[in-house]
């Protein structure tokens, strides 16, 4: 896996994508802070410093790609967390949130791009993740259409940020990168998150 540290960016899906171009291998974005993050429907996705903000490429066959990968992906992000907060208390709101006691956690963004020139047809997927690890919500302002939560705030301790991203990660290999799917649009989002 190519992985790729960043201090700040604009965005890591934009930048896993472009590596994607450049790479054969899956890719890993990862940023303590985004300027231009985003979410559902071009929405804003905040990304101040103390989350979890980061991207994974991977090359797909074409015709493996629908709107179950954001589910997949909320799934594994689930079950990741899952290794600091009890299970019955995550939960998921299709096709792309994580809600810990009914509140925002985290979310996914998907996008792909078919690669039409390659033979076979594959695809470019990128699955965005952000999780609220250590911040304070309340800074979060009070525009967000669901209320959000921090790990930190649920377990009243911090918890690092780099665990954080690498359990998330062998989760969506296991769960993105291994389940065959069908029907796949011609390009564009799958779907989106945000802390909105």
């Amino acid at each position: 896996m190519h992985r790729v540290d960043l201090q700040q960016t604009d965005s890591t899906n934009t930048q896993a994508a472009a590596l994607l171009r450049e790479h054969d291998e899956p890719v890993l974005v990862t940023a303590v802070t985004q300027t231009a993050g985003r979410g559902r429907w071009g929405r804003d996705w905040q990304s101040p410093q103390g989350g979890a903000w980061f991207s994974l490429g991977l090359h797909v066959p074409a015709g493996q790609v629908n709107e179950l990968v954001s589910i997949d992906a909320a799934h594994a992000v689930r079950d990741a967390l899952g290794r600091w907060i009890e299970g019955s208390r995550l939960t998921i709101k299709p096709p792309n949130d994580v809600l810990l006691d009914e509140k925002k956690v985290a979310g996914i963004l998907c996008e792909q791009t078919i690669e039409a020139s390659s033979s076979p047809p594959s695809a470019r997927l990128v699955v965005g993740v952000g999780v609220n690890v250590n911040l304070d919500t309340v800074t979060l302002g009070n525009e967000l259409r669901r209320p959000a939560v921090s790990l930190s705030e649920a377990l009243g301790r911090e918890v690092p940020v780099g665990e954080v991203i690498d359990a998330c990660v062998v989760e969506l290999m296991n769960r993105v990168g291994r389940v065959p799917r069908t029907s796949v649009r011609a390009s564009g989002h799958l779907s989106s998150p945000g802390t909105d």
